[in-house]
């Protein structure tokens, strides 16, 4: 199985660095952005798996981030969760509506964000009927949405 690959667009650095060392202990392999623009910019070269999304950031907004990511047929499959300090009812239901997996409430615990994480990456965004995006051979696993392979 391929190491999962997560971008965390967050401009809070020390919560940024908390959020990262846990992924990475977890066995991710995490990308960090610390404005809208570079995380959207890194999220179409990259490809990652899950996107990390704080929704108050400098230069593009979380917000504007989410609905760029899923406009575009290139990224519109990579799970988004929203993680935010916005956590009013309508907050939560803007981002769903702008194609959110998942919405954290900041403050949060960091063992719940990680099951989060592992819920929603088993789950993934798949349509159903479509070819599979991953093939396993002999323990080369070719990532074709992403046009990756790894060992």
């Amino acid at each position: 199985m391929s190491v999962k690959q997560i971008l965390l667009i967050e401009d809070d650095r020390s919560l940024a660095d908390v959020v990262a060392y846990n992924l990475r202990q977890a066995g991710y392999d995490v990308l960090v952005s610390y404005d809208g623009q570079d995380g959207l910019t890194r999220a179409q070269l990259r490809m990652p798996d899950l996107v990390l999304l704080d929704l108050m950031l400098p230069v593009l907004d979380g917000q504007e981030v989410c609905r760029r990511l899923r406009a575009d047929s290139a990224t519109r499959d990579i799970l988004v969760l929203m993680l935010t300090a916005k956590s009013e009812e309508s907050d939560q239901l803007v981002g769903f509506s702008l194609g959110a997996d998942d919405y954290v409430t900041k403050p949060f615990s960091v063992k719940v964000l990680l099951e989060r994480i592992k819920a929603l990456l088993k789950r993934g965004r798949g349509v159903v009927g479509e070819a599979a995006d991953t093939v396993d051979c002999l323990g080369v696993v070719i990532d074709r949405r992403r046009h990756r392979a790894t060992a």
